[in-house]
């Protein structure tokens, strides 16, 4: 109601908070491989690391995406992340990277957890997996496990 105005029925727009809900957006989380997919680095040798792995994580949303990562499973201490972004801007590109770093030997296994504001993915799981080999060594000049 306004002073010495007509009463109506109809509401006012109230302007800042129309533009804010324009420009806020929404966030759409995409990533190569698609969340899901087993990641197996394969044999690699004890006390070494494996070649990096990278995900390519897009927000192909108009809003600003974010993110939060953690390793989690059985073996989480014999994989390492790095480069997880915090928020990609709208159509935004950045990655993550992992690696095998086993101590012992035998079958590894984790989880690379994603959280995400994405309303239609919220929290996504990549299968962690990655056998730790003996380290070779040499003696005398031939091969030898050890």
């Amino acid at each position: 109601q306004r002073t010495g105005g007509v009463v109506t029925d109809m509401r006012r727009i109230n302007l800042d908070l129309a533009l804010a809900a324009l420009q806020s957006g929404s966030p759409e989380f995409a990533a190569t491989p698609v969340a899901g997919t087993p990641i197996d680095f394969g044999p690699v040798e004890v006390g070494t690391g494996s070649a990096a792995f990278l995900i390519e994580v897009m927000n192909t949303g108009d809003g600003t995406l974010t993110l939060a990562c953690s390793l989690a499973g059985p073996d989480s201490d014999s994989f390492v992340m790095t480069g997880c972004p915090a928020s990609i801007p709208p159509a935004g590109t950045d990655q993550i990277e992992l690696q095998c770093l086993p101590q012992i030997t035998g079958p590894l296994a984790g989880v690379l957890e994603v959280t995400t504001n994405d309303a239609d993915e919220g929290e996504l799981a990549y299968e962690l997996g990655c056998e730790g080999v003996p380290a070779l060594g040499f003696s005398h000049g031939f091969e030898s496990s050890g």
